[in-house]
């Protein structure tokens, strides 16, 4: 992997210790959520990046100049657009219909991207 300069800037992201009203500046002070990120003033040359193994969910308004990657050890983050995990059991509720569940709370048009049956056997 090659270095970063260290003559840039770096936002840093935490998934469930992270805290917006700190400076995001450094892993000990990293921001929590990607609203905080699209709403900072972050210049062109700057590095944005997430803690490996963090789960986020949200729109992410990329830069145009910014670098996005990762820190720390583990897994790649993970960034999800969807606003809530569909495939939490818990979420899904059954109707009187045979094998026809609902979803606990109304869908927004534009928040369904596909939708996987039959354990991924089906998708539409």
């Amino acid at each position: 992997m090659t270095p970063f300069p260290k003559t840039q800037s770096f936002t840093y992201q935490k998934s469930k210790t992270g805290c917006d009203s700190a400076d995001g500046k450094k892993p000990a002070s990293a921001w929590s959520t990607l609203e905080k990120i699209n709403h900072a003033n972050i210049p062109a040359g700057a590095y944005v990046l997430f803690e490996r193994g963090g789960i986020w969910r949200g729109m992410l308004e990329a830069k145009p100049g910014v670098t996005y990657s990762a820190y720390g050890k583990g897994e790649k983050p993970r960034l999800y657009a969807s606003p809530e995990d569909g495939a939490d059991p818990k979420k899904w509720i059954k109707t009187d219909a045979k094998n026809i569940w609902r979803f606990y709370k109304p869908f927004d048009a534009e928040d369904i991207g596909c939708i996987f049956f039959d354990n991924g056997k089906s998708w539409g």
